[in-house]
């Protein structure tokens, strides 16, 4: 008779952030692959077919030495001595898409979990990228940036990361409230804030917003 195996299968090149998600090292993420054998052998006893799902590792004698994993039960099909041919190959790459844009929905949960703004602050935020043209509605209710949103986007990140990042609008927040109860004074805070602001200013203020447009193509 004859035997019949095709493979599917993934290969993670590169794990990414995967590799501390996942608490392993990106070397032997990389050297995993999932795969799926359907098995299909002909014989005087009629056909028999199977899939086998698992995964193959580089150390391949040892699953089949062991007689556990996916290709020492493929291989337990074969006998010593039969030959087998390469029939097909079928390569296949895929391409990880990128997260889904922001929602109103999604925007107001992510502010939430960052711990940036309040309930009643949500909707102004969202009108006012609008209003100033920072985004657009998409025909799927996709808030989309626009090319000013893009730029003004890379200008702040490049000058003012520190102050455009979410932690530092949390803790902001934490402070008004602390000035607010009155714990904290709020000249010092503003004095404390304002000196490195002032720096980080006059250091932006040296770049035009053309430059800024040529790092970000």
């Amino acid at each position: 008779g004859s035997l019949l195996l095709r493979s599917s299968g993934s290969s993670l090149t590169f794990p990414g952030y995967q590799a501390v998600w996942a608490g392993s090292s990106s070397s032997s993420s990389s050297s995993e692959e999932s795969v799926t054998e359907s098995v299909r052998e002909e014989g005087s006893e009629g056909v028999r077919e199977g899939d086998v799902t698992g995964s193959v590792t580089d150390d391949i004698t040892d699953q089949v030495t062991s007689g556990s994993g996916t290709l020492s039960k493929v291989l337990g099909q074969l006998v010593e001595g039969q030959r087998v041919s390469l029939t097909q190959v079928n390569p296949a790459q895929h391409f990880t898409k990128p997260p889904p844009r922001y929602n109103e929905a999604s925007m107001v949960k992510t502010l939430e979990e960052a711990g940036v703004g309040r309930p009643s602050t949500y909707a102004p935020i969202i009108k006012l990228l609008q209003d100033r043209g920072y985004v657009v509605r998409s025909a799927g209710r996709s808030l989309v940036p626009t090319p000013l949103g893009r730029l003004l986007s890379a200008y702040l990140t490049i000058h003012f990361s520190e102050y455009v990042d979410v932690n530092f609008t949390a803790k902001v927040e934490v402070q008004l409230d602390e000035v607010s109860a009155g714990s904290v004074a709020w000249k010092s805070l503003m004095r404390e804030f304002y000196g490195p602001f002032e720096t980080a200013i006059q250091s932006a203020n040296r770049y035009s917003t053309t430059q800024v447009t040529v790092w970000t193509v």
